[in-house]
């Protein structure tokens, strides 16, 4: 292995790769996602192939890889489960209105407390609390107080 073929971080640190939306590449004819493949090879291997004349294998050292993803369907496409495989995946189910109603309770209770909302304003916190669930969970899921 040459060492100018080697790249990472510094000695001593560590990159974490962040990819989100990791199912949205379109499934080409073959069935294949191209931008998938490419971090498979990178995960499994831990480097890539230049794409100049010579074809060079490029290592890459102390880079760890975080994805997250939402459900196929809409724009959303399946990932090939073999990919999958290599990370430790678990599933996140959105929370209840009970919870986001707790969530800004506390947030907004915290606030008062600290004397960050004005005594006047301290009434109105549910009035804008409440609707502002809407844009959190969309139109149709809305907190009815």
């Amino acid at each position: 292995m040459l060492l100018q073929d080697t790249y990472g971080p510094p000695l001593g640190k560590r990159l974490l790769m962040f990819v989100d939306d990791m199912n949205m590449p379109r499934v080409d004819t073959y069935g294949t996602q191209q931008p998938i493949a490419l971090l498979k090879m990178f995960v499994e291997r831990k480097g890539f192939y230049d794409r100049g004349k010579e074809l060079g294998w490029k290592n890459i050292k102390d880079v760890q890889v975080v994805a997250a993803m939402g459900p196929p369907g809409g724009a959303r496409n399946a990932v090939d489960p073999r990919f999958i495989s290599l990370f430790s995946a678990f599933e996140v189910q959105p929370p209840t209105n009970d919870n986001l109603r707790t969530i800004y309770q506390v947030g907004n209770q915290t606030n008062i407390d600290q004397q960050l909302i004005k005594p006047d304003l301290q009434l109105a916190t549910n009035a804008i609390m409440f609707p502002s669930k809407c844009t959190v969970k969309g139109a149709h899921g809305c907190i009815k107080s």
